[in-house]
């Protein structure tokens, strides 16, 4: 399968053009194996259109959120995100942005060996992917913080391992008799 063209119209400069190749790969990934997808996006990071740069690493970072850092597998690991990590130092701050999520995305999956993998960062580049960690570390903490005060306070129970079920019954027995 070729889909160098859906990658190619990731950079379109119309929205519903870009949100129908988004659907369009989501589709395909359910028929075609993730591995092979990530290649083909990875390769659309070499296109000089900084839209298409963007959406790809977005979809990268869909990719590694959804499928672990196992669709890196085809490319190795740390090659794979040492191209990424290349384009923190982008001069386009959205894809400067897609980088750094892509980057975190994959530190909160692998933790601190994600520095080793992505390999030497200027200072600069490493100061904003170590801000971004730190962001992020802290937005991910304050909504389950949130989620298990707001339970704990309506008396909510937050997790049930099991339910019992003491009789079985196949749903039959509790309908009214048709009337006749």
């Amino acid at each position: 399968m070729k889909c160098w063209f859906l990658i190619f119209k990731l950079g379109d400069p119309k929205d519903a053009v870009r949100n129908g190749v988004r659907s369009l790969l989501r589709q395909i990934l359910l028929v075609y194996p993730y591995t092979k997808v990530f290649v083909y996006v990875m390769d659309g990071l070499k296109s000089k259109n900084a839209r298409q740069r963007t959406e790809c690493l977005d979809e990268l970072s869909y990719l590694i959120e959804k499928y672990d850092l196992t669709v890196c597998r085809q490319t190795s690991q740390p090659v794979a995100l040492k191209e990424i990590a290349r384009h923190i130092s982008d001069r386009d701050n959205s894809v400067r942005n897609a980088a750094l999520n892509c980057v975190v995305q994959a530190f909160f999956l692998a933790g601190e060996k994600i520095y080793k993998q992505i390999g030497q960062l200027n200072d600069k580049d490493l100061s904003m992917l170590d801000e971004r960690i730190k962001r992020a570390k802290r937005q991910q903490q304050k909504p389950a913080e949130t989620n298990n005060l707001s339970a704990k306070s309506s008396g909510q129970i937050l997790q049930q391992d099991s339910i019992e079920i003491d009789e079985p019954s196949n749903g039959c027995d509790e309908l009214p008799l048709p009337e006749e």
